[in-house]
């Protein structure tokens, strides 16, 4: 048989059709579906893991999601961002959306994504939008709260097991974003167990490290070297900190709001790990840039 079935020829005709109508939804603001966000098979996810979604200040979530949108920061990004599908990107039981039924999330991931096929449909259902900065700002526009992980795929290459490494410092568009984009607040957010489900083969070599940071550089995502591929059945617990409102800002000019915005994220961050850490066994928290 020289060519494919014509019912495959024209699914893929189909698919390429759509493909390119679809094409600049992810840099748009996105779409999800809900029903697909209520699937049962993510309970199930959820309970290999005995995930948990801890909200410090749920009173607080609500009124100010009622307010306007939020921004929520997760932090370790770790191998899989587990627990930001957990908590952003799925509708179970252990879910911020039972919590908050009236918000409409984004969750912001690498552009690369979006360029594979039905990989991106599935991401797209799940309510995924591209990392840049014109799409959280439509998505904000449009009265969406949106998730992203401000450490990147720098992060996941550290992967240190019960004494996580941020990359948060120098990390402060998000703070940018969330000023001019005028939102309601920032929320915090803390994933104990993110690093635990792999462990990271750790090296220095200059074999291993230029290509994949040249890999980091073109297509903005890079692997780090795991001993295991199937993740650890280990808990996870995604610790939600109370907004930090940003009509509370007390500086006047943007480039000062946005050094006192990324200061109090950082503050609240570090006080929400730390109120948790002994219960979860974990040691002291670095940022390391």
């Amino acid at each position: 048989m020289l060519f494919p079935p014509k019912p495959f020829q024209a699914l893929c005709a189909a698919y390429a059709s759509w493909y390119l109508w679809d094409f600049t939804s992810p840099f748009r603001g996105g779409w999800k579906v809900s029903w697909f966000r209520r699937l049962k098979w993510y309970q199930y996810c959820a309970s290999y893991n005995s995930f948990k979604c801890i909200k410090e200040d749920l009173p607080a979530l609500k009124a100010a999601s009622s307010s306007g949108p939020l921004m929520f920061g997760c932090h370790p990004h770790g191998v899989m961002c587990a627990s930001v599908f957990h908590t952003f990107g799925f509708d179970h039981s252990e879910s911020i959306q039972s919590c908050l039924p009236n918000v409409t999330f984004r969750v912001m991931t690498i552009k690369a994504t979006f360029f594979v096929p039905l990989w991106r449909e599935f991401t797209q259902c799940l309510g995924f939008i591209d990392a840049s900065r014109s799409s959280a700002s439509e998505a904000f526009k449009k009265g969406h709260s949106v998730a992203i992980v401000p450490g990147g795929a720098a992060e996941a290459l550290l992967g240190e097991h019960n004494s996580p490494a941020l990359i948060l410092n120098k990390r402060k568009g998000f703070c940018k974003l969330a000023i001019q984009s005028e939102i309601e607040g920032l929320v915090p957010c803390f994933s104990f167990g993110e690093n635990e489900m792999f462990d990271h083969i750790s090296t220095k070599s200059p074999i291993v490290n230029i290509p994949r940071k040249i890999m980091k550089n073109v297509a903005g995502v890079t692997m780090p070297l795991l001993y295991n591929i199937v993740p650890k059945r280990r808990p996870l617990r995604m610790v939600v900190g109370k907004p930090i409102l940003l009509k509370d800002l007390e500086k006047t000019t943007e480039d000062e709001k946005i050094v006192e915005l990324h200061t109090l994220y950082v503050e609240e961050l570090k006080a929400l790990y730390n109120r948790h850490k002994d219960d979860m066994g974990y040691g002291e928290l670095n940022i390391v840039q």
